[in-house]
């Protein structure tokens, strides 16, 4: 693990200057300018860029957060802006940037237009989807001389869109490629790469392929769309840019995942089940409160239902008092109505409309101060300015996506803070993630509670009433539920679900969402998460409801526990493959025999 952080921290290690490593002056000097702002080149970037720039197709290997979209993005303007006779827009595209996410491609372009506006020839432009095919086509028949795009769409556009031209094309860029082939766009992809073949021939466009895992997959994917590729960001391999033969094998000199920086906090807190909602109010006032007017969090959950109402719940969270004499909180002691977050709260995943994920991504960049819950749709390439720490309150699964989440911090030589939410009947995950190279430390929940405590509270001794007659593995934990503080706020919570009709429809969706995606764990991580393991009626009081589990299966909410759950590709929450139904039966089958628990 040391030596993968030692990694990690080369790749973001700054040094040099742009124009020293080939681009051309004008260029260089306007990435380290106000504008784009880079003062000096990565580690990634440095081992890049001339690579690209001599006109080699490269296999990048690098870690989250290491600058790579400027170590394709500067080599492409660099090259069409010195592209003679000077291209224009009725050219078509020059080059194409496949990306996995509307995000991502949000943040890619941003830069692009930054980077173009000492060449105004060059048109960046995008297509992702989420707004009309008419307004695209009409864009590509002006021209857009690099494209970023996500693949179904572009695919789409290159079968049916006949003004979109691609004679010109000198660049093709597969970004965050192990998170394209994760959501399932292999097919579509070797679909790209095939019409692409037979509208031009292979040898007129240059490739680089970026990625911060190197699986089975991803070395296939390389050995289509590469031709004998420079091998940057491996260890012991080609990282001066040098050829080795081709993609091969690159897991073994990189390991599973992309190694962690060694200036990324990695922590595990361990939560009484019922208590888990109350738990993240309080860690995000502890945050808040900590850092005034600095904490910016980014909260990761698994499903669209559980995000939507988190975000609803916990937005509305005031009035919170402690043994029903007072003590509210908010700006001033004793303001009841005040917010219990003092921190404004966006949330983002697959199931919003296109335009309010792009208003709450922006709103959020742009906070100096906030939270934003998501679905793991933010889980890659997305860069947010000044983030200081990444909460995993449902567990991710493998350890390469726990990577990919906390990626979003401690990015370019920064620091951050990870925390891991788990219950104690999970504790072996952290084993599963130490093994694959985390460095996580345990965090104590009861910390957090003082740092949260309302005005008057805090220091006030906790003894629990006969914790060792709790049930559970970990009765210490499982005490913690019942602090006044944490039962006030369980307390908040519940009377906002069951009065307001739109909250408790929220609550069942993201209750029975959350049962499903816990299911749908991987094989290899069924001894720890395991649906038997829960206490079904602890879970659902954790979601503000007070009926029992077998109740909710039957009322449901509004639907979202369905076909609406999963939210787009790769977010959990609908019907799991193998499922031999999601109906009412089956759900209080398996719920029947943990309702008898409570």
């Amino acid at each position: 693990a040391a030596a993968g952080g030692e990694a990690a921290d080369a790749a973001t290690r700054t040094g040099g200057t742009f124009g020293e490593l080939g681009l051309a002056p004008a260029l260089a000097a306007h990435i380290e300018g106000p504008k784009v702002g880079f003062a000096r080149p990565t580690g990634v970037q440095r081992q890049a860029i001339p690579v690209l720039l001599s006109g080699r197709d490269a296999l990048v290997n690098a870690a989250t957060g290491s600058g790579k979209t400027l170590a394709y993005a500067a080599p492409i303007v660099h090259s069409l802006g010195a592209a003679e006779p000077r291209l224009s827009r009725a050219d078509g595209a020059a080059a194409l940037v496949i990306v996995p996410t509307r995000e991502l491609a949000a943040q890619v372009l941003a830069l692009l237009e930054a980077l173009t506006k000492r060449y105004i020839w060059l048109v960046p432009g995008a297509v992702t989807g989420g707004e009309s095919r008419d307004r695209e086509k009409a864009r590509l028949r002006k021209g857009i001389t690099v494209l970023v795009a996500t693949p179904g769409r572009l695919l789409d556009h290159l079968q049916k869109t006949q003004a979109f031209k691609t004679e010109a094309l000198r660049w093709l860029v597969l970004d965050e490629a192990d998170r394209l082939l994760d959501l399932g766009f292999e097919r579509d992809l070797n679909a790209i790469l095939e019409l692409l073949g037979e509208r031009l021939m292979r040898e007129r466009w240059q490739s680089a392929l970026l990625s911060a895992t190197l699986t089975a997959d991803v070395e296939r994917l390389a050995k289509v769309s590469l031709r004998r590729p420079a091998r940057v960001g491996f260890k012991g391999g080609a990282a001066d840019g040098e050829a080795d033969g081709g993609a091969e094998s690159g897991a073994a000199a990189t390991g599973a995942f992309a190694a962690v920086p060694r200036t990324l906090k990695q922590r595990y807190a361990l939560l009484p089940c019922r208590a888990r909602m109350a738990a993240l109010a309080l860690h995000l006032r502890a945050a808040a409160l900590a850092d005034s007017g600095s904490a910016k969090l980014v909260v990761f959950l698994s499903t669209c239902q559980t995000v939507d109402f988190h975000h609803m719940a916990l937005s509305g969270l005031r009035g919170v008092s402690v043994g029903g004499s007072g003590g509210g909180v908010g700006g001033d002691a004793g303001d009841e109505g005040g917010a219990f977050i003092p921190l404004p709260l966006y949330r983002l995943h697959g199931s919003m409309p296109q335009a309010e994920r792009a208003a709450q991504t922006r709103a959020f960049s742009q906070a100096t101060s906030a939270a934003l819950l998501c679905t793991d749709v933010a889980a890659r390439g997305l860069d947010f300015p000044g983030l200081t720490e990444i909460v995993q309150f449902d567990a991710p699964g493998e350890a390469s996506e726990y990577v990919h989440r906390i990626g979003r911090a401690a990015r370019a030589g920064r620091s951050g803070v990870a925390t891991l939410f788990l219950l104690p009947t999970e504790v072996q995950y952290v084993d599963v993630l130490r093994d694959a190279g985390a460095e996580l430390s345990p965090s104590q929940f009861s910390a957090t509670i003082e740092a949260a405590q309302l005005n008057g509270t805090a220091g006030r001794k906790f003894f629990p009433k006969a914790a060792s007659q709790l049930p559970g593995p970990d009765p210490e934990v499982e005490a913690l539920a019942f602090h006044p503080l944490v039962s006030a706020v369980s307390r908040a919570l519940e009377q906002q679900v069951s009065r307001r009709a739109s909250c408790a429809a929220a609550a069942r969706d993201a209750f029975v969402s959350h049962i499903r995606a816990y299911a749908a764990h991987a094989k290899s991580l069924k001894a720890i998460f395991h649906v038997k393991k829960l206490h079904l009626g602890h879970v659902a009081k954790a979601f503000g409801l007070r009926e029992p589990p077998a109740a909710v299966g039957r009322k449901g909410g509004s639907g979202g526990g369905g076909k609406g759950g999963k939210g787009g590709k790769g977010e959990k929450g609908g019907k799991r493959k193998g499922d031999k139904g999601s109906g009412g039966a089956q759900k209080k089958k398996r719920m029947r025999p943990h309702v008898a628990q409570e």
